[in-house]
C-alpha cells in the first residue's frame, strides 16, 4: 500500500493519528442486522483485519478482486486440512483473540458473540447494472474458535461478501475506532456509522421514520413514537454527544429535528433530519 497517498492525520481536526480511523464502504455502515453492541464490535475488528486492503482499494484504485490473496488460506489448510474450506470461492482472515479487546473473564461471552455472527443474517443494499435496488440477504462469515484464550480465531467469508468488504464501487467512508470502543448502545454505534458515511455529502440528511424504523430492523418494537424515540434515537443522540463533546474522544454527534407536513406537530413525524455536527475536539 502506498501510505503517502492516505490522508493526512488529524484531517477532520482531532488529536488523532491515521491509525485510528477505520475504512469501510458506506453499503456496510447501510446494511440491517440485529447485531448487538459487542456483536457490532466484533464486525469492526474484522473489519480493521481488512484495512490494508480497504484502504488500497480507497487510495490506490486497486482492484477488489486483486487484494483477496492478502488473505492467503495456507496456514488454515496447514492447520485443519482441505475439508474445511474451498480455496477457490473462500478466505480466512487469522486474528489473535485479543483483537477483539474481550477480558479473559468474559471470554465466554465473545464466543457467544461470535458464534451469532456465524448465524445471523445480514441485508446489504446493493444494484443491479441497469441501477435497479436489491437487497443482498446473506451470513457474515464462519467461526472457528478455540476453546483456549491465548490463540487465534479463523474467520472464514465467501469471496463475494468479501467483496463486498472490500469493494468502493458505492463509496467509502471512515470512522474512528476510539468511538467504538468508548459506546455502550449499539443504536448509539449504527447511528454513529449513519452519519459517519454523511461526513462528505453535508450537514443533514432526511429519512421518513418508516425508513429508520426498516433501517434498525425495528418496525415492530416500541410501537409508540415516543417510545421509539426516547429508547433508540434519544439514547443515541447522547451518547454520541457524550463521546465527542463531554469526553472529547469523538469526532461526530448528532441532533434530530422532527418534521411534521400537515402543521400539526404531535405524534409521529412525517420525516426526521439527521443534523450533523462535527466535534470541535
Amino acid at each position: 500500500m502506498n501510505k503517502k497517498n492516505l490522508p493526512k492525520k488529524g484531517s477532520d481536526g482531532l488529536a488523532s493519528d491515521e491509525q485510528s480511523w477505520v475504512y469501510q464502504p458506506i453499503m456496510i455502515a447501510m446494511m440491517r442486522n440485529k447485531y448487538t453492541k459487542s456483536q457490532l464490535k466484533s464486525l469492526v475488528t474484522i473489519m480493521m483485519q481488512m484495512q490494508d486492503a480497504i484502504r488500497d482499494v480507497i487510495f490506490n484504485n486497486a482492484r477488489p478482486e486483486d487484494k483477496l490473496s492478502l488473505f492467503p488460506t495456507q496456514d488454515f489448510i496447514r492447520k485443519f486440512g482441505e475439508e474445511l474450506i474451498d480455496s477457490n470461492k473462500e478466505i480466512v482472515l487469522k486474528i489473535p483473540l485479543a483483537k477483539f479487546k474481550c477480558d479473559k473473564r468474559r471470554y465466554s461471552k465473545l464466543k457467544d458473540d461470535l458464534d451469532q455472527l456465524a448465524t445471523l443474517p445480514f441485508y446489504i443494499p446493493i444494484k443491479s447494472f441497469d441501477g435497479e435496488e436489491y437487497t443482498h440477504v446473506s451470513g457474515l462469515c464462519e467461526v472457528i474458535r478455540p476453546k483456549s484464550y491465548d490463540r487465534d480465531v479463523y474467520i472464514k467469508m465467501k469471496k463475494e461478501v468479501a467483496l463486498r468488504f472490500i469493494s468502493n464501487d458505492g463509496g467509502s467512508m471512515k470512522f474512528l475506532e476510539q468511538v467504538v470502543d468508548e459506546a455502550n448502545h449499539n443504536y448509539a454505534l449504527r447511528m454513529y456509522f449513519f452519519i459517519s458515511s454523511w461526513r462528505n455529502h453535508g450537514a443533514t440528511c432526511t429519512r421518513t421514520v418508516k425508513w429508520v424504523r426498516n433501517w434498525l430492523m425495528l418496525d415492530n418494537e416500541y410501537p409508540r413514537w415516543n417510545m421509539f424515540y426516547n429508547n433508540v434515537l434519544k439514547k443515541a443522540e447522547d451518547e454520541l454527544y457524550r463521546i465527542a463533546v463531554t469526553e472529547g474522544k469523538g469526532d461526530l454527534y448528532f441532533t434530530t429535528k422532527k418534521i411534521y407536513d400537515k402543521g400539526s406537530e404531535v405524534g409521529e413525524p412525517d420525516r426526521l433530519q439527521f443534523i450533523i455536527h462535527r466535534s470541535q475536539t
